[in-house]
């Protein structure tokens, strides 16, 4: 099904011109309504010859004579064919409202949208690989419904001499997975439709084993043989053992389902002052192997890592130092012992600058003379500790900058 069709329709409205309207300018000069409603369509995921299958040569598929000995080539099924392949597809509903206020002093804009994505290209987990195909079965069957607002406003305003101006944007959305071809899970928290996208999913850390009679008396670890300093988790089902069946949803995805900012700014004379704030809030990462293993890839052990597990000090942060990989695969299971938490705020950018009066610079034959002193990534407020919250993945510590100039015009 190449071809499709995607309809769009929008409307705005600009209330303060009407006659009615007029009363309410001095208040309100600016008013304007808008919204829109519409289908899009995506085929770039998805694989444009699997309608029509595929089979593929291959050697020793066969296996025949008397002893079993002769192996015969022939065909397999690569691919079953997907009559029904067609676009992934979005109806998304907007509305929103832009405003002025208090003689243009303040402007606000503000959006609320709805976006139900439907037909999406993935894999139905449903089709067992006993009918005989080897690559994965994709269909058009992906559903996955999310909403949200987004929120601006810009105050300005004069006092004498003085001048300021303050503003914030403010986004907030979520989305929730209806359907995604997954099989029947056998608990419900083990279920990825009518979660989240993208949530993350582990084990509940509750501390380490101090003792061989800990051990003992919990459920089995089922990643590798465990000792005192380990870590041990929660058995979520109550069968005996620690295992897949006791994945649950932890913290939220790595995509903040709010982000913000705040910009300031005041000036005085030729005197001037401004700062960006940005943050987010409900998110969650996964600290890397390199912050969360001592030595790992052969590297070094961070100051932070020094808190680890010791008879002595059973009270740690990290469980016991080993230097064999296979003895730390229970310790390297994702848990609420390495996700955590990255709702952060930042003061991204601060500036302090003056620019000359046009008469004292005359007489060096300047238009223009601003020096400034600014710097970026001043302070960060976060529980997400060692690694920056934006940029998880890397080790690498995130660089503040400070810098002084000036700007000159002939």
């Amino acid at each position: 099904h190449k071809f499709g069709f995607f309809p769009t329709v929008s409307a705005g409205w600009t209330v303060s011109n009407e006659s009615f309207w007029k009363d309410a300018k001095k208040l309100v000069p600016y008013l304007k309504l808008k919204a829109s409603y519409g289908q899009v369509g995506n085929s770039s995921g998805v694989d444009a010859f699997y309608y029509r299958g595929r089979m593929w040569p291959q050697n020793d598929v066969y296996i025949t004579g008397v002893n079993m000995g002769t192996k015969l080539g022939g065909y397999i099924q690569d691919i079953l064919p997907n009559p029904g392949l067609t676009w992934e597809k979005a109806r998304i509903l907007n509305i929103g409202i832009d405003t002025r206020l208090f003689s243009d002093r303040l402007s606000v804009t503000a959006e609320f949208f709805k976006d139900n994505r439907h037909d999406m290209y993935v894999v139905n987990n449903k089709i067992s690989s006993l009918v005989g195909n080897v690559k994965e079965f994709k269909q058009n069957i992906g559903k996955i419904n999310s909403h949200g607002v987004d929120l601006s406003a810009m105050w300005n305003s004069t006092i004498a001499d003085w001048s300021y101006f303050i503003g914030g944007t403010f986004s907030y959305s979520t989305n929730e997975l209806i359907a995604n071809g997954e099989v029947d899970q056998p608990y419900e928290w083990l279920k990825n439709q009518g979660r989240p996208l993208g949530e993350n999913r582990g084990y509940i850390a509750k501390g380490f084993f101090n003792s061989w009679e800990e051990i003992a008396a919990s459920p089995v670890q089922t990643f590798s043989d465990v000792q005192p300093g380990d870590v041990r988790y929660e058995d979520i089902n109550k069968d005996g053992q620690i295992d897949v069946n006791d994945m649950v949803p932890i913290g939220y995805g790595d995509i903040p389902k709010i982000m913000y900012g705040i910009n300031l700014g005041v000036g005085y004379k030729g005197f001037s002052i401004t700062a960006l704030f940005q943050g987010a809030a409900k998110v969650s990462h996964q600290y890397s192997d390199i912050v969360m293993n001592p030595f790992t890839d052969n590297g070094t052990i961070f100051e932070h890592q020094l808190d680890y597990w010791t008879p002595e000090h059973q009270n740690a942060a990290f469980p016991r130092l080993t230097t064999l990989d296979n003895a730390n695969l229970n310790n390297r299971q994702i848990s609420t012992l390495n996700v955590e938490d990255a709702d952060f705020l930042r003061l991204k950018t601060l500036e302090v600058s003056y620019d000359f009066p046009a008469k004292m610079i005359q007489k060096i034959h300047l238009k223009g003379l601003r020096l400034f002193l600014s710097g970026t990534n001043l302070i960060t407020w976060t529980k997400y500790k060692w690694v920056d919250p934006e940029a998880p993945s890397l080790a690498a510590p995130l660089t503040r900058n400070m810098s002084i100039g000036c700007s000159l015009k002939f």
